[in-house]
Formats: C-alpha cells, sequence, structure tokens
C-alpha cells in the first residue's frame, strides 16, 4: 500500500485511477444518486469543494483530499457548471 502514496498522478490519469472511482462511487451513494443543489437524477458529477492545496495542473502524489468524502459533493452537469463558473467570476478582477 506504500507504493500507493509514491505515485505520481497527473489530474486527467487520476479521474480513471481505481481510488477515485472507488471514491466516487461511494459519494454518488451517499448522495442517493442525485444532485445535492436540484435534486437531478441524471448526468451526474462528482465535484471536489477543496483540492486540499494540490496544484491539478501539475504532477502530484498527495490524493488523500481529492478523495477525502467530506470534500466531495454530487452535482448535476449543470450545476457543476454553475459552481465553477461563479468559482471563475470571483477569481477574475
Amino acid at each position: 500500500m506504500l507504493l500507493f502514496w509514491l505515485k505520481t498522478y497527473r489530474y486527467d490519469g487520476f479521474l480513471t485511477s481505481k481510488h477515485w472511482q472507488k471514491a466516487r462511487l461511494k459519494a454518488l451513494k451517499r448522495f442517493k444518486y442525485r444532485c445535492a443543489t436540484c435534486n437531478a437524477k441524471e448526468y451526474l458529477e462528482v465535484h471536489h469543494r477543496d483540492y486540499g492545496g494540490i496544484d491539478i495542473k501539475h504532477s502530484f502524489r498527495r490524493i488523500k483530499p481529492l478523495i477525502d468524502q467530506d470534500n466531495l459533493t454530487v452535482l448535476c452537469k449543470h450545476c457543476h457548471n454553475v459552481i465553477h463558473a461563479n468559482v471563475k467570476l470571483k477569481g477574475s478582477k
């Protein structure tokens, strides 16, 4: 299991990893396969509330913040896009 922590990930590769797939499925079950915002049942995505200081644009090794269930929420594609659009608007000047 130690090798799990030594592996280097890129974000797109991490999203296909067994660690992410397991965390994603657990989050979907926890939210009963519904969007936390609008209660939709289709086009669901699992959203990271926070990246735990990980710069996902570069390679990284520490994935615990990315699979922590307290850091994950389930959103439909529409609500997920709205949240990310709002984050971008807040960050722009």
